[in-house]
């Protein structure tokens, strides 16, 4: 196990944490809040994206960076011939493409965990203060629940944002124990949206046949 996964570890410990101190009735709201946050970041995040890309010109401003790692990404597959198969054209197509990607799950993630948070304020007004003398049980379900909303939530930031960590070697994801996990558990979170909203998560570069395979 790397640093990566003792992270993890430790924010799956801490959501533990968090639902062993608040209870069953509070982690179960949370758990739900959680998953109403994503149904809510699905549906809204373009809609967001609209609104607050003209008003920050964020395309202007994160364009030329992608283009530069793509380009730099490139460098590292020189010596199998993989830059050389990719023109001009197709690098501005893959600029063009992770460029919408990028600008998508930030407006999902800012939607995503704006809204976890209001919940969670509403839970802790609300909820909280009806679940007193908690029992051993009711504490350990909590926990249970408080672990399962943290793991969803890892799973799906850390699904987003794989093939940039990966491409980049961050973290140390290649001899991680746990990335692999979390990655499934972000595939079958990108399948249950899939069924009624689409693959709007779809890796921008598999529709590229010269990407396909190489680092994303």
């Amino acid at each position: 196990m790397n640093t990566f996964d003792y992270a993890v570890l430790g924010l799956l410990a801490f959501g533990g944490l968090v639902g062993f101190q608040k209870g069953l009735f509070t982690g179960l709201a949370k758990f739900f809040g959680n998953l109403a946050a994503l149904v809510l970041a699905v549906v809204f995040h373009t809609d967001f994206l609209q609104i607050m890309e003209p008003v920050l010109d964020l395309r202007a401003l994160i364009e030329p960076k992608i283009g530069s790692f793509l380009t730099s990404i490139l460098a590292k597959y020189a010596s199998t011939n993989i830059a050389e198969d990719i023109t001009e054209p197709l690098l501005a197509e893959a600029t063009v493409l992770v460029t919408n990607y990028v600008l998508k799950i930030a407006a999902f993630l800012v939607v995503f965990i704006a809204v976890t948070i209001l919940i969670n304020l509403l839970i802790s007004l609300i909820v909280t203060p009806l679940a007193k003398n908690l029992s051993l049980l009711n504490r350990g379900v909590g926990f249970l629940f408080g672990s399962l909303s943290m793991l969803i939530g890892l799973c799906l930031i850390i699904g987003l944002i794989a093939p940039f960590i990966t491409a980049a070697d961050l973290f140390n994801t290649g001899t991680s124990k746990l990335f692999p996990w979390l990655w499934q558990g972000y595939e079958f979170l990108r399948a249950v949206i899939a069924v009624w909203a689409g693959d709007i998560f779809q890796n921008p570069l598999e529709t590229i046949p010269a990407f396909t395979g190489t680092f994303l």
